[in-house]
C-alpha cells in the first residue's frame, strides 16, 4: 500500500471510529440495564438481521463454538427474546427468530444509534448521500458470506 493510500485508509479509519463513538451513549443505557453478554448480544444483533437461520449458521456467523450457542440460545430463549422453531425438513434443526420483545430489545439498542446516524447524515446533499451509498454497497459487497 502507498503512502498515499495508508493516509487516506488511516483517515477513514479515525472517521468510522468516532462515528461509532458517537453513538455509544445511545447503546449503552439500554446494554447496561439488560445484564446480557456480548455472545447474547451478538446472537440477538444475527438473527435480526438474518431471521430464520439455523443455531449452527448463527454459531459459525458471530465466531461460537456450536455447544456455546445452544447455551446463549437457550437462555435468550428463557428470556423470551428468541423463538426456536424446528426445521420443516429436518426436525433436529431449530430455525431462530426474535420474538416481538427480543426485537423491542434489538431496537433500544440499535435503533436510537441508528435515528443518530441518520439524522448525522442530514448535513450531505443528495448528490452525496448517493455516493456514500454506492461506497458502502461497495464494501458490504465485498464482506458478505459467499460473494
Amino acid at each position: 500500500m502507498d503512502d498515499s493510500r495508508a493516509a487516506l485508509t488511516a483517515r477513514v479509519t479515525a472517521l468510522q471510529r468516532e462515528l461509532v463513538m458517537s453513538q455509544m451513549r445511545p447503546q449503552s443505557e439500554s446494554l447496561f440495564s439488560s445484564g446480557i453478554t456480548v455472545a447474547q448480544l451478538h446472537t440477538l444483533l444475527y438473527v435480526h438481521a438474518v431471521p430464520g437461520r439455523p443455531t449452527a449458521e448463527v454459531a459459525e456467523a458471530v465466531g461460537m463454538k456450536p455447544n456455546i450457542a445452544t447455551g446463549v440460545v437457550q437462555r435468550l430463549a428463557a428470556r423470551g427474546w428468541l423463538a426456536r422453531t424446528p426445521d420443516a425438513h429436518d426436525g433436529r434443526v431449530r430455525r431462530l427468530a426474535l420474538t416481538p420483545e427480543g426485537a423491542a430489545f434489538v431496537e433500544s439498542v440499535a435503533g436510537a444509534a441508528e435515528q443518530q446516524f441518520v439524522d448525522h447524515l442530514d448535513v450531505l446533499s443528495e448528490d452525496q448521500l448517493a455516493q456514500l451509498a454506492d461506497m458502502l454497497a461497495t464494501i458490504a459487497a465485498s464482506i458478505r458470506p459467499g460473494d
